[in-house]
């Protein structure tokens, strides 16, 4: 099949450096080598394994023929081409120069699959992986894709830079996101020289990952569609896999349009203008705290629906209709429903999900102090509230540390000035 004729090269990067994901990671390659193809489709994968494993970087083009060059994975039977560990970016953007000139093509997805942690995930100082000595360690650091413990995760500015760089065609038509959490307004807004669409889930994704089998079936019957096609094709059959997977649990998926990026800055800018105007009057400033506490949040406390937020602010007496900050809730929802959210999938019902969630905690500081645990959690809680307005500025830059769309957007201000809106001030102990 030659550069001309093929219609999509699917390229899927899995950091499998844990035994569970080892094990779904191998389920996923045979998912892909047994789906029929025809040439018009072109899927490879490269998986990272855990350093202890022999080639933990493997690489596999599911040719049917058996080749001498390569080595047998012993556990899923597949034959795969080692590749030396230059470490996570290099690894990945390796990967994707090597798939474009091996196997050019009309249009790209890239997948990512592996652990990953919305936009508040700082690990500290540690050795990189057991035993690997105190020479091996890295500095604090925000992470967004990979295993916490290991070597190999990616923050936010990392990961840009290897896409942008990695493309031959400035831009991939569709990044796949398998990975908890990761639709979230500042990922996808720093994603959007990445790739025109991007796919990812708002809440938890259930570690078997996409069903590439009835994905890639779908679309070799029909490989000419474009971007947006694939990505409602991949959220019908992903649907149709976890329809009744975790019961009640929140699973929303989305196919985001990047190329909206900048409506979705101005809209937001629009609305942190309101809200902060909306902090300085005591009823709109209840309103907007009564709103925040109600949000429903995805996994993490402090990750909330964006629109949801919106719809429950709107609703509130005091902020009148037509005001200033309800037209402004008004035009982040317009923006994001059917523009830069062209499609919800898995909500279950749920009026609170529209797609797209934005980091928004609500910490009280100076409230009632909270029972300390019994013994601390190992090495740290990256999710712990924190207990003075200082820890909570430090904790906000941290999760913000590479992400511009907070600055550009005010909301990191926002965030800064509604928690202080929260503080408490406690009272002293005048009994004797």
């Amino acid at each position: 099949m030659t550069a001309a004729n093929r219609e999509w090269t699917i390229l899927l990067y899995t950091v499998a450096d844990q035994r569970e994901l080892r094990t779904y990671a191998n389920l996923t390659l045979h998912d892909i080598d047994q789906a029929p193809g025809d040439g018009n489709v072109k899927t490879i994968a490269q998986v990272t394994l855990h350093s202890n494993n022999v080639d933990p970087i493997r690489r596999y083009d599911f040719e049917q023929k058996f080749s001498p060059v390569r080595k047998t994975d012993v556990q899923n039977k597949l034959q795969y081409i080692p590749q030396p560990d230059h470490g996570p970016l290099r690894n990945l953007k390796d990967f994707l120069v090597w798939g474009q000139r091996e196997y050019p093509a009309k249009r790209y997805c890239v997948v990512l699959q592996g652990h990953a942690w919305g936009a508040d995930y700082t690990i500290p100082s540690l050795a990189l992986t057991p035993g690997v000595g105190a020479d091996r360690r890295h500095d604090l650091t925000r992470l967004i894709f990979g295993s916490p413990r290991s070597k190999n995760h990616m923050n936010n500015r990392q990961l840009q830079a290897v896409l942008t760089s990695a493309s031959a065609h400035k831009k991939f038509h569709l990044l796949g996101m398998d990975s908890c959490l990761m639709c979230m307004a500042e990922i996808c807004y720093e994603l959007r020289e990445c790739a025109d669409y991007i796919i990812a889930p708002e809440g938890l994704g259930p570690i078997a990952g996409w069903p590439f089998h009835p994905i890639l079936k779908a679309l070799n019957r029909n490989p000419s569609i474009g971007p947006a096609e694939l990505g409602a094709a991949i959220l019908k059959r992903y649907s149709a896999k976890y329809r009744h997977f975790g019961g009640n649990m929140k699973l929303t998926i989305s196919l985001c349009s990047l190329r909206y990026s900048g409506e979705l800055l101005q809209a937001m800018r629009d609305l942190v203008a309101s809200l902060l105007h909306g902090l300085e009057d005591h009823s709109v400033r209840s309103a907007i705290i009564r709103s925040r506490l109600r949000c429903e949040y995805y996994r993490i406390p402090s990750y909330v629906d964006l629109c949801h937020f919106c719809q429950l602010l709107m609703h509130e007496p005091a902020i009148q209709q037509q005001s200033v900050l309800f037209n402004a809730c008004g035009q982040l929802m317009a923006a994001l429903r059917k523009r830069f959210i062209e499609e919800v999938a898995l909500k279950r019902g749920r009026p609170d999900s529209f797609g797209l969630s934005i980091y928004f905690p609500k910490w009280q500081i100076g409230g009632k102090k909270r029972p300390s645990r019994l013994e601390p959690p190992p090495l740290h809680d990256p999710f712990e509230v924190p207990d003075t307005f200082a820890k909570a500025v430090a904790k906000i830059d941290a999760a913000y540390a590479d992400h511009e769309f907070a600055d550009r957007s005010g909301w990191k201000k926002f965030l800064l000035d509604f928690i202080q809106a929260r503080f408490v001030t406690r009272r002293p102990n005048n009994k004797a």
